[in-house]
C-alpha cells in the first residue's frame, strides 16, 4: 500500500511539474511579445497564449519536450539579452521546426500542419 501511494504521489508531482513548465512556457512567450513593444504582436501572442492555456491539460506531454523547450528558450533569451537578433531568430526557427516535428509525431505527420518559415512579401 505504501509503495503504491508513494508512486502515485511521485507521478502526480511529475505531472504537476510538466503543467507548471507549460505555464512558464506561455509566460515566456508573453514576455517576449511584450518586450517587442509592438502592441499588435503583444495582443496577437496574448490571444494565442490564452487559447493554448485553456487547452493545456488534454495534450499528452513527457519531460523530454519540456526540457527541449526550456533549452531553446534559454538560448533565445541569452541571444536577446546581448541583442544578437540574428542568433535569436535562428534559434527561434529551429525551435519552431522542433515543435512542428513534435506535433506531426502526435498527429501522424499530416501535411496540413506544416509550417513555412520563409519570409512572406507584401505581394503574396
Amino acid at each position: 500500500m505504501f509503495k503504491s501511494v508513494h508512486t502515485d504521489r511521485i507521478s502526480q508531482a511529475i505531472v504537476d511539474q510538466i503543467k507548471d513548465a507549460r505555464l512558464l512556457n506561455i509566460a515566456f512567450h508573453r514576455l517576449i511579445a511584450q518586450a517587442s513593444e509592438n502592441p499588435v504582436i503583444f495582443f496577437t501572442m496574448d490571444s494565442i497564449m490564452d487559447i493554448l492555456e485553456s487547452n493545456i491539460s488534454p495534450m499528452p506531454l513527457s519531460a523530454n519536450p519540456v526540457q527541449r523547450t526550456s533549452h531553446y528558450h534559454e538560448k533565445i533569451f541569452q541571444a536577446l539579452k546581448v541583442k544578437d537578433h540574428d542568433k535569436a531568430e535562428q534559434i527561434m526557427r529551429k525551435h519552431i521546426l522542433q515543435i512542428q516535428k513534435s506535433m506531426e509525431a502526435l498527429d501522424g505527420s499530416r501535411e496540413d500542419v506544416k509550417v513555412s518559415l520563409r519570409p512572406v512579401s507584401m505581394g503574396e
